[in-house]
């Protein structure tokens, strides 16, 4: 069975599923209530969506932070990535490069 995870990203441009980097200790105002908003979901059979996260109530701040990423099974799953970079416009891009939306 698929699972849906929402993960929030840091400054760094890490992605994490709690409400503080566990890579670098990150955090910011509203991110306390990210985990809560999805804990809401889970109890109701919800899977983690922008949409449903907005209706919870979470900032426009923290919206634009969040990744969701459906998993085959929970195999799968991880709480937290460190990217190091991206390809973006067909061109390999460190993570220190990247533009300010990807970190």
């Amino acid at each position: 069975m698929s699972r849906t995870v929402a993960y929030l990203r840091c400054n760094s441009g890490h992605y994490f599923d709690g409400s503080v980097c566990p890579f670098d200790g990150w955090t910011a105002t509203g991110c306390a209530e990210f985990p809560l908003a999805v804990a809401r979901l889970d109890q109701r059979g919800l899977a983690p969506s922008r949409a449903l996260l907005a209706a919870e109530g979470l900032p426009d701040a923290v919206l634009s932070r969040i990744l969701v990423m459906e998993f085959p099974d929970d195999c799968a799953v991880f709480e937290a990535m460190n990217p190091a970079g991206y390809i973006v416009g067909g061109r390999w891009t460190p993570l220190v490069n990247a533009p300010p939306g990807l970190r």
